[in-house]
């Protein structure tokens, strides 16, 4: 009963993880990745000046992530966006397979019942953290050293180490927290000296001894994986830079958008908690002697990292669940009634079981997620409008990607810090003047803080949806575009507060309608539009119309307006 229960836990833990795994793209650097993938593929160098931009063109960048943007625009070109959520779920199963094979002994079986809910609260812990982006490859690298340090301890074997160095490299030109790979060897290198010399200090611990010579191999590791480290295009510039983007953040006094690196609190992340909680008991009940001389250290500094930003919460879980697994696994602390473990894993299994429900992919597939600004980039592609965008600044890599001209800004803190200053103290009329801007794209948030500017004589509004609306300037290069596209019957982000009135006017209903017919050829899941227009047709008598786009807006997401509106339309016959 036990074993099924726990692996039928671990089955839905490999579900939950694919099924967070296809939800839609939505993380705006991979889309400049992409373009440095590109780019590395097409100029056959790798970019240290950004060549993506008007604003900063040919300004010092340190594209330490440009090996993983090899990667993925490969995946992207031999299987489209498809294959890039194919990636993550292999990615996410990765860090889960490799953390499995570390946290039990080759030579004991595997206690399903235990290390299944442990995964799983690794899984629901690092939610917010599953998406493709060059720290989850670089997760990956970092199971698979401590892997290989693991099994270099079982059999002594030099080809560990070796594999351990070039794991360093590979991971030098993927990401720039390499830094933690080579902290990570160095405390392994710290406990075999105490252990070598200073036995009594580690006789605490029960665990087995190190190889013989193990202090001097793994300081030769460390030092070919230090070198090997600097064999990247950036050089030392990739290994500082954790602490440029430091400075940037948290010293800099700039307000940044830092979207879904927003830091959490890890006081609401209650799996999280419960972890640390459960190291706590074991040491409370003696176990914490089974933890590893180095785990004394790494597990303490990945929480206090996690505290302070919480996307490092899927490293703080690979560290921990196999140092929990052998801590929960002493007999002397281990939950032994039978009913107890059932019950641990029985109500584990239907939480997964809710989560899974709820996570299951959307039918068509959806590939972006509704935060970009597919809509707005697909009306300025169909229309051949190019010229010196000015948007949010985490939208500039999809812009970048699927525009294929230069964009303001986006996400690269070290590229564009001086001009996210410039953005928050120069008054914007200045700013667009200054960088020729022409064609604004903006959210909901930018427009509120640039209406009176957006809305004044300078700007045409061109199109809008639900998340993002386009403006021209009243320039002679888009004074026909203006004349044939520009919008009158509604603002962007309009409330609908006008749809009465217009639609006691004959003359400005047929234009409105004409106009939201038009927008919703250009995104058919523009909800505010589709509701404007149902209750325009309601007005109009067209009962069936009505239905059928009032419908089709509830099912984008459902408001007290909406129901009001449907609920009449469906009244009638």
């Amino acid at each position: 009963m036990l074993g099924w229960l726990g692996r039928a836990c671990a089955a839905l833990v490999v579900l939950l993880a694919m099924a967070w795994s296809f939800r839609p793209l939505a993380h705006d650097d991979l889309f400049w990745q992409l373009r440095t993938g590109e780019y590395v593929a097409t100029e056959h160098r790798v970019p240290l000046t950004d060549p993506f931009s008007y604003t900063r063109l040919g300004a010092r960048w340190i594209s330490h992530e440009w090996g993983f943007g090899a990667l993925v625009w490969l995946v992207e070109r031999a299987s489209g966006l498809v294959g890039l959520l194919g990636l993550t779920a292999l990615l996410t199963l990765l860090v889960g397979v490799l953390v499995a094979r570390r946290a039990v002994p080759r030579s004991e079986p595997t206690e399903w019942t235990l290390l299944a809910p442990l995964l799983a609260l690794a899984l629901l812990s690092c939610e917010r953290m599953l998406f493709l982006r060059a720290a989850l490859l670089a997760a990956v690298l970092l199971a698979v050293l401590l892997l290989l340090l693991e099994r270099w301890r079982e059999s002594g074997k030099p080809r560990y180490l070796l594999a351990s160095v070039a794991t360093l490299w590979v991971w030098a030109n993927v990401h720039s927290n390499v830094l933690i790979g080579l902290g990570i060897v160095a405390l392994w290198a710290i406990e075999a000296l105490i252990a070598a010399h200073w036995p009594r200090l580690t006789a605490l611990a029960e665990v087995s001894a190190p190889p013989a010579r193990a202090p001097r191999a793994l300081a030769i590791t460390f030092a070919a994986g230090a070198v090997l480290s600097l064999c990247n295009p950036n050089g030392l510039s990739a290994l500082e830079y954790p602490f440029l983007l430091q400075r940037l953040l948290f010293a800099s006094g700039i307000e940044w958008d830092l979207g879904e690196f927003a830091t959490a609190s890890p006081w609401s992340n209650a799996p999280l908690l419960l972890m640390v909680a459960l190291l706590l008991w074991g040491a409370v009940t003696g176990a914490l002697r089974r933890l590893r001389p180095w785990e004394w250290v790494a597990l303490p500094a990945f929480f206090l990292l996690t505290v302070r930003g919480s996307r490092f919460a899927l490293e703080l879980t690979i560290v921990t669940i196999p140092a929990l697994y052998r801590v929960l696994h002493d007999e002397r602390a281990r939950l032994r009634g039978t009913r107890v473990q059932a019950a641990g894993a029985a109500v584990i299994g239907l939480l997964l079981l809710a989560k899974l429900v709820a996570a299951m992919p959307e039918r068509p597939l959806r590939l972006y997620a509704r935060s970009l600004p597919t809509g707005a980039s697909k009306f300025l592609r169909e229309n051949a409008i190019s010229g010196q965008l000015f948007h949010n600044s985490n939208q500039g890599g999809y812009l970048s990607w699927s525009l294929r001209q230069p964009i303001f800004w986006d996400g690269r803190n070290d590229v564009f810090a001086s001009l996210t200053k410039e953005v928050t103290t120069i008054p914007f009329p200045e700013l667009a003047e200054h960088y020729g801007v022409d064609v604004l794209v903006l959210t909901e948030r930018e427009f509120h803080d640039l209406q009176p500017e957006a809305e004044g004589p300078r700007w045409g509004l061109m199109y809008w949806d639900d998340g993002t609306a386009v403006y021209l300037r009243r320039i002679p290069r888009f004074a026909d575009l203006l004349a044939r596209l520009e919008l009158h019957a509604f603002p962007a982000f309009s409330d609908g507060r006008t749809l009465g009135t217009i639609a006691k006017d004959g003359a400005a209903a047929k234009a409105a309608r004409a106009e939201l017919g038009r927008l919703l050829t250009v995104e058919p899941e523009n909800q505010r539009a589709l509701y404007f227009l149902g209750v325009l047709e309601l007005a109009a008598g067209e009962y069936t119309n009505a239905r059928s786009h009032l419908e089709s807006a509830q099912r984008l997401g459902d408001n007290e307006l909406l129901r009001r509106a449907l609920a009449v339309a469906r009244q009638i016959p």
